[in-house]
Parts: structure tokens; C-alpha cells; sequence
């Protein structure tokens, strides 16, 4: 197969890849970065929606994990949050003397579903997520928390706690709503985002954010499952997105389908650098996120390493083996009729 170097390529190449170390100019999203929400308070959304961000600040976690009240007279919880004392505090004064009838995770990394079991325990709700038909209560408990012992302190209160596993198309009715589950894996292989489909709204976790991107790390995450599953939003009615970090996203169809662009772009500006010379994922960040944070670096290289995984899937580049996210790629000269 052909090899390209620097001291190989045509004018017309160079011009190439001045273009792509300019891509920062023509791939940037209008993200709102502006959010200052009252920490321990409930602060109402729609009628029948609440929300109490939990005071985790992070670059992962922007202004908090957002945890969602639904319903009126008895309540849905969606994504109980970190295991903080005070934010669990916060979401049972909310609760007030009202009854806990289902506990959602939109997926369950720690930072949505730590808080799951105690407040599972403490309202005496069952506890929602997706799981496979073979997963056991003791996977999907190990899932939720690793601090399973600590949390747990009985088998007694083993016993007592339930957990039940959701399916894409279900819908799970409350006293005064009803959410349609959509399996959405991406940025995680048991992400879920919950549609209300009266109120136009749709619970999204970290699927569609509007203050940054969406991280995608294999192995528990995948490109191409994220693609898919932001088309599979695309094609419903729900036009208002409340997400696990950030403030709702008014016109989320249009904010979505920029968002998949962007992917779709970025996804491209890799395949063209690697065209025009083989490389591996750390390399390409300097190229692909000039003037990124490099306390983000190490995410920028798995967003990176996702795409070329998808690329290498597609036969459209390949990598020296065994294929890990430090190999180099390189541009599959010998594939015909690319896609």
C-alpha cells in the first residue's frame, strides 16, 4: 500500500492540512456556558418538573449533576446524583411527605447513580435502569455502586431493595405522567434517555448537553452507537431537552442535529489528517483541539481514539496491532469505493 510522509505531499495536500489546523475556526458549537443554579434548592421547570443540582463542579460535570422531580402528588426521581449528604438532603425536603414511586438512571456512571441505593432505601422506591435480560441483581447492583458493602448493611436491606431493568419502547406510567424509554448507548453501553411525550420533553442525561459535547470512551462507550443514537432523536416530536448537566435546551431538535454535524465533521477532519499522514490518537488532539484545556487531553484522545475505532470498523483506515489507543492509524489506500 501507498505511504504518505510530509516530504511526500502536493501543494495541494499542505493546503489541506492547513485547513484542518485551522478546523477549531469552522467545527465550533455555540455552546451556553452560562448556568448559575441555586445549589440545594428545587427550582421548577414546567408544571410537573422540578430540579436540585448537586453542587459537583467539575470540566466533567460543568455546573452539577441536575436530579429531576416528576409528578405531583407522588413523584419520579431522575438520576438521584452524587452521594452527597447534603444533596440527598436537599431532594428529601423537596419530597416532602409525597411517595417516591420510581428512582431513574440514565446510565450509571458514578456521578448520576451514586446516591441510587441510599435513596432507594431511605424512600422505599425501586430503582429503574437498562440491563440486559441476563444481568442478575447483583450486576446491575455492582453497576450502580461500587461501594456496595458500605451502603448495604444488611442482607436484610439487601432484600428490601429493588431493582428493575427497562427496555428501548417501554413506557412506565405514574400517577400523573407517563415516560417512553429510548436506549441511547454511546457515551455509555446502558444509556437512556426518558421521553414525555404530553409535556414535549425528554430526560437526556449525558446523551445531549448543552454546554459541551458528549464524551465517547471505549471500551464501555462506542462512536458509532452514539451517531446512532442521536439520529434515533431525531426523529421524534420532543423539542425540549432537559439534560444531566446544564440548562434545558429549548429547540433541541436543531441543537441535536448540529450536534450530530459536529460529529460528523470532526469525524472527517481525522480521517483527512490521517490521509494525509498516519498517526495515533495523542498526536492528533494538538491538531484536531488547538488551545484545549490540558487537563482534558486524556478525554480528547478517546473522543479521538472512538472515531478512529469507527474509521477502522468501516475499513477505511487501519492501525498497527494489536490495536490500542496508543497504535498509529493509517489511511487504507488499498479500499475502493469508499463510504
Amino acid at each position: 500500500s501507498r505511504q504518505v510522509t510530509f516530504n511526500s505531499l502536493c501543494f495541494h495536500d499542505l493546503l489541506v492540512y492547513l485547513f484542518l489546523l485551522l478546523g477549531n475556526i469552522w467545527f465550533k458549537m455555540n455552546y451556553d456556558l452560562n448556568h448559575n443554579p441555586r445549589y440545594g434548592e428545587e427550582e421548577a421547570l414546567v408544571d410537573g418538573v422540578k430540579v436540585i443540582t448537586a453542587k459537583n463542579v467539575s470540566l466533567y460535570t460543568f455546573s452539577g449533576t441536575r436530579t429531576y422531580l416528576i409528578g405531583t402528588n407522588s413523584l419520579a426521581i431522575v438520576d438521584p446524583g452524587p452521594n452527597f449528604v447534603d444533596h440527598l438532603n436537599a431532594i428529601i425536603r423537596s419530597v416532602g411527605f409525597r411517595k417516591v414511586t420510581h428512582i431513574f438512571l440514565t446510565h450509571t456512571h458514578s456521578d448520576h447513580c451514586d446516591l441510587a441505593i441510599k435513596l432507594a432505601l431511605k424512600v422505599g422506591a425501586p430503582i429503574f435502569l437498562y440491563g440486559k435480560k441476563s444481568d442478575t441483581k447483583l450486576v446491575l447492583l455492582d453497576r450502580i455502586s461500587t461501594k456496595i458493602n458500605k451502603t448495604i448493611r444488611s442482607i436484610k436491606q439487601y432484600e428490601k431493595l429493588e431493582i428493575k431493568k427497562v427496555f428501548h419502547g417501554q413506557k412506565i406510567y405514574g400517577e400523573d405522567w407517563l415516560l417512553e424509554v429510548i436506549y441511547t448507548p454511546g457515551h455509555y453501553f446502558d444509556h437512556i434517555c426518558l421521553a414525555w411525550k404530553e409535556k414535549s420533553i425528554i430526560f437526556t442525561g449525558d446523551h445531549v448537553m448543552g454546554w459541551s459535547s458528549t464524551m465517547v470512551s471505549l471500551p464501555t462507550g462506542d462512536m458509532k452507537s452514539y451517531l446512532n443514537s442521536l439520529e434515533l432523536l431525531l426523529i421524534r416530536s420532543e423539542n425540549l431537552f432537559f439534560p444531566g448537566h446544564g440548562k434545558p435546551i429549548k429547540h433541541a431538535l436543531t441543537f441535536t442535529k448540529q450536534q450530530l454535524d459536529h460529529k460528523l465533521k470532526r469525524e472527517k477532519q481525522i480521517l483527512d489528517l490521517i490521509r494525509i499522514c498516519p498517526n495515533d490518537a495523542r498526536s492528533l488532539v494538538h491538531l484536531v483541539y488547538s488551545g484545549l484545556n490540558s487537563n482534558l487531553y486524556s478525554t480528547a484522545e478517546n473522543n479521538i481514539y472512538a472515531h478512529l475505532m469507527t474509521l477502522k470498523e468501516r475499513g477505511v483506515v487501519v492501525s498497527t496491532n494489536p490495536t490500542n489507543i496508543s497504535s498509529k492509524f493509517s489511511y487504507n489506500f488499498d479500499l475502493k469505493n469508499i463510504k
